[in-house]
């Protein structure tokens, strides 16, 4: 039976930040071909790149800012760690596995220590 993370609103915000950083790190490399071709100006392009580097640095800090009740580690930095059995086969991916879950069925189980988890209380 999963447990209710205890940090349940910065795990959601740490994910959603991960979503915005892929969002406009792809418009960012979408608009440079844009500006490029049509403007000769990279305007549009930095400032999509200037959005996705504070996403990643704001993931970066709610990343630190929750852990694993069970293990103590960051269930969204995934560092150069050791796996659990249970998720080994994600690979260097098992931080993104974390965030996808996070998203799509507010439940995650943490690939340090394998303890499942669900993210509730927040709207």
């Amino acid at each position: 039976m999963a447990s209710r993370y205890p940090q349940s609103k910065l795990i959601l915000l740490d994910a959603r930040a991960v979503w915005l950083t892929v969002v406009f790190a792809i418009a960012a490399l979408l608009l440079l071909g844009v500006d490029a071709f049509f403007f000769k100006s990279f305007r549009l392009s930095l400032i999509a790149s200037g959005v996705a580097f504070l996403a990643g640095l704001l993931h970066l800090c709610l990343g630190f800012a929750h852990r694993c009740p069970a293990c103590g580690n960051h269930p969204t930095l995934q560092g150069f760690a050791k796996l659990h059995p249970s998720v080994a086969d994600h690979g260097d991916q098992a931080w993104a596995i974390v965030v996808k879950e996070v998203l799509r069925m507010r439940s995650f189980t943490c690939f340090r220590c394998g303890a499942a988890y669900t993210v509730s209380g927040v709207a």
